[in-house]
C-alpha cells in the first residue's frame, strides 16, 4: 500500500500495536523499561552498522518498530492509574465497604439522570490520607434546584460503590466506559450529607467553567428559549447537560446528533474564519508565522473553555497540525497529516483509541480525503448552486461510508436521514457559527 511509504503512518500503526497489546495484555513497568532499554541499545548499535554498510538490510527499520510497539504498551502502563502507589485503590481496602471521610474535588458536570444529579470527581483524601484517581458523583434529585460547581470542594461520609456490569447479553457497558476513563467506583450521595469546604485552589476546568457561567450570563438576559440556549451551550461552548430529551432524540433521528458535539466540522469552519481574519497579517514580515501562532492559541483558548473533552481535544489537536502545514506553505500529505495528530493524540490519551467518537471522526475524515475525489469526479456541474449541492452531497456521502462499520456495530442502526440532513445544515453551520460567536460577543460586551 502507497500510505505505508509514509514512515510516520507507519509508528502510528505500530503505537496503535502498543496500545491494544498494553490493553488486552497488562506487563509490569519495570519489565518494560528493561525491554526498551534494551531495545534502544540494540536500535543504536544497528543505526551505526547501517550507516556504514552500503546494502541496507530491515534490522534498523524492524528493531526502530519494534520499540515504537513496546513505546505503545509502555504509554498505557503509565497512564493507568491504578499503577500509581498513590492511586485510593491502592491505598484503601476495597473489600471493607465502611463508610469513609472522602474529600473530593468537582471536575465536571455530567448530564442528569432520572433520578440522580451526576459529576466527575477528583479524591483529594479519604480519611486523612491522600489520594489520587477520579470517580463518579451521584447526588438524588430533589425539589429544590440545586447545582455544584467545578472546583468546589466537599467532605463526604460515605462509601465506595463498585459500578455494576450490564445485567444483559448485549446491553451497553456501562462499567467497561467508565474503566476507559479510568473512572473505577461510584459514589451515592444526598444533598444534606456535602459538607463544603472553602478554598481558593482553582484548576485549568474551574476557570473554564466560570467564563462559561459569565457567558450564559449574559445570554440569559436575551429573550432565547431554554432549548436554544441549550443548543448554543452546545454548539459554541461544548456543554450539552442541558439539552432536553425530546431535542437530543430529535438530532439523532435525523441523523445529525454530531452537529450537537464540538467537533472536527465545527473546528473545520472555526479554522476557515480565523484564516480569513487574520490573512492581512500575511503582508507584514513573519506574518505568515503570527497568524499560525495567533490562530492555535485561539484554538487551544477555544478548547479549553468547551471544557477540554475527548472531542473537543482531538479536533483541536488535529487541525492545530493541519494549520501548522497550511499556513507554513510546506508540501504536506493529507494522511501524514492525520497520523501525526493520531500519533500526539495516543502519546497523550492512549485510551481515546477505544472511544467511539475518536473512531467515528478519522474514520470519517479518512472517507472524505479517500473517496471523495472519486465520487466528486463523476459530475461536473456549471451552475455555482448545483456544484455547492454536488460537494456537499460527496462529502456526506464519503464520511457516511467511512463510519458505516463503526455505526452498524455500536449503533445498530444506519440513520436514513442523514443525507436530506446535512444537505440542510452544513451549508448553513458556518454561518451559525459565525453569528453564534459574534452574539456571545455582543452580549459579554453588554
Amino acid at each position: 500500500m502507497k500510505l505505508l511509504n509514509f514512515n510516520i503512518i507507519k509508528l502510528s500503526v505500530c503505537l496503535i500495536i502498543g496500545i491494544l497489546i498494553g490493553y488486552f495484555y497488562n506487563t509490569p513497568t519495570i519489565s518494560l523499561l528493561y525491554i526498551l532499554g534494551v531495545l534502544l541499545l540494540l536500535f543504536t548499535i544497528s543505526y551505526f552498522v547501517a550507516k556504514n554498510q552500503f546494502i541496507k538490510t530491515i534490522w534498523f527499520g524492524m528493531i526502530g518498530y519494534t520499540i515504537m510497539i513496546c513505546i505503545g504498551i509502555l504509554n498505557v502502563s503509565i497512564h493507568n492509574p491504578l499503577n500509581n502507589s498513590t492511586h485510593y485503590s491502592n491505598l484503601i481496602n476495597q473489600k471493607n465497604d465502611s463508610t469513609k471521610l472522602i474529600t473530593v474535588r468537582i471536575r465536571e458536570v455530567l448530564k442528569s439522570s432520572g433520578y440522580d444529579d451526576k459529576y466527575i470527581i477528583d479524591l483529594i483524601k479519604i480519611n486523612n490520607l491522600k489520594v489520587s484517581g477520579k470517580s463518579i458523583l451521584n447526588i438524588k434529585k430533589d425539589s429544590l434546584n440545586f447545582t455544584l460547581k467545578v472546583d468546589d470542594v466537599f467532605i463526604i461520609k460515605t462509601s465506595l460503590k463498585d459500578v455494576n456490569p450490564p445485567s444483559n447479553p448485549g446491553q451497553f457497558n456501562y462499567k467497561k466506559y467508565l474503566e476507559k476513563q479510568y473512572i473505577y467506583h461510584q459514589l451515592f450521595v444526598t444533598k444534606e450529607m456535602l459538607f463544603n469546604v472553602k478554598t481558593d485552589d482553582q484548576t485549568v476546568f474551574g476557570i473554564a467553567n466560570k467564563i462559561r457561567e459569565h457567558i450564559n450570563l449574559k445570554l440569559k438576559k436575551y429573550a432565547f428559549k431554554p432549548d436554544e440556549l441549550a443548543i448554543i451551550n452546545a454548539i459554541l461552548l461544548g456543554q450539552r447537560q442541558n439539552i432536553s430529551e425530546d431535542v437530543y432524540t430529535n438530532y439523532r433521528n435525523a441523523g445529525a446528533i454530531h452537529i450537537l458535539a464540538i467537533s472536527g466540522l465545527h473546528i473545520g469552519i472555526i479554522l476557515i474564519m480565523l484564516s480569513s481574519i487574520f490573512k492581512p497579517l500575511e503582508r507584514f514580515r513573519y506574518g505568515i508565522y503570527i497568524k499560525t501562532v495567533l490562530i492555535i492559541l485561539i484554538l487551544w483558548s477555544f478548547a479549553i473553555i468547551a471544557g477540554l473533552s475527548a472531542s473537543v481535544t482531538r479536533a483541536v489537536s488535529m487541525f492545530s497540525i493541519v494549520a501548522i502545514g497550511m499556513h507554513l506553505k510546506r508540501p504536506t500529505n493529507i494522511y501524514n497529516s492525520l497520523a501525526i495528530s493520531i500519533f500526539v493524540l495516543l502519546l497523550f490519551k492512549p485510551l481515546f483509541l477505544f472511544d467511539v467518537g475518536f473512531q467515528l471522526s478519522y474514520l470519517a475524515i479518512f472517507g472524505i480525503v479517500s473517496l471523495n475525489p472519486t465520487l466528486d469526479s463523476l459530475w461536473r456541474p456549471k451552475y455555482w448552486f448545483f456544484k455547492k449541492f454536488w460537494q456537499t452531497l460527496t462529502v456526506t456521502l464519503s464520511a457516511q461510508i467511512g463510519i458505516i462499520p463503526i455505526s452498524l456495530y455500536y449503533f445498530h442502526q444506519f440513520p436514513g436521514l442523514f443525507f436530506l440532513t446535512n444537505l440542510l445544515i452544513i451549508p448553513f453551520l458556518g454561518i451559525i457559527l459565525g453569528f453564534g460567536i459574534i452574539i456571545i460577543l455582543l452580549a459579554v460586551l453588554n
